[in-house]
């Protein structure tokens, strides 16, 4: 039926990818996993997040990807960039020129849209100075209907997620984020994720 066919279609779009600069395409195959598996499990779903109300969670893909440019070569839900804060404020979303949320994606819950915002580092990565404690601002900022992003869609709830290796965090930068998990962790979840 039209679910199946939409699943499809919406798999197929995850395993698209024509990006360039070698980094971005390493954090895409690890993000592809984990999105196919917020978006196919209610389990994992709950899982990764602690949210319980993802249980009986929707995803609209159209409806995000609507608000993206029509020329992106990404996914719709990979590399949302921070371009309305000003990049030299302290206490902004943004660091430096930009800081991007690795992983943008939109659940409808019972009585409200939740987003998530992941972080994915690679194994032996480490966060940058300063960009934890972006995510939580961004967060916030992109929350707010009056500082909102056109390319995001509304929502009244958000949470911040870090996906890593083992590199240790210092407490500001674990505080940044509602959950931390290892990518030992989420292979344990789903055996199909990479190593």
């Amino acid at each position: 039926g039209r679910a199946a066919d939409r699943g499809r279609r919406d798999r197929a779009q995850l395993g698209r990818s024509a990006l360039t600069g070698q980094y971005a395409e390493q954090e895409l195959a690890l993000a592809i996993p984990l999105v196919q598996g917020l978006l196919e499990s209610a389990e994992f779903r709950v899982w990764l997040t602690n949210e319980p109300a993802l249980a009986k969670a929707t995803h609209d893909p159209a409806l995000q990807a609507s608000l993206r440019s029509k020329t992106m070569k990404a996914p719709y839900w990979f590399n949302y960039f921070c371009g309305t804060c000003d990049g030299g404020n302290p206490n902004g979303c943004k660091l430096g020129t930009g800081t991007e949320s690795d992983v943008l994606l939109m659940f409808d819950c019972p009585g409200s849209r939740l987003a998530l915002h992941i972080e994915i580092k690679r194994a032996g990565d480490s966060l940058r100075g300063g960009q934890a404690e972006t995510y939580p601002r961004r967060a916030a900022c992109w929350a707010n209907p009056h500082t909102r992003p056109r390319y995001v869609p509304p929502h009244d709830r958000w949470q911040t997620i870090l996906a890593h290796g083992d590199s240790p965090l210092s407490q500001a930068e674990a505080a940044s984020f509602a959950r931390i998990v290892t990518h030992d962790d989420i292979r344990r979840q789903r055996p199909e994720y990479p190593r």
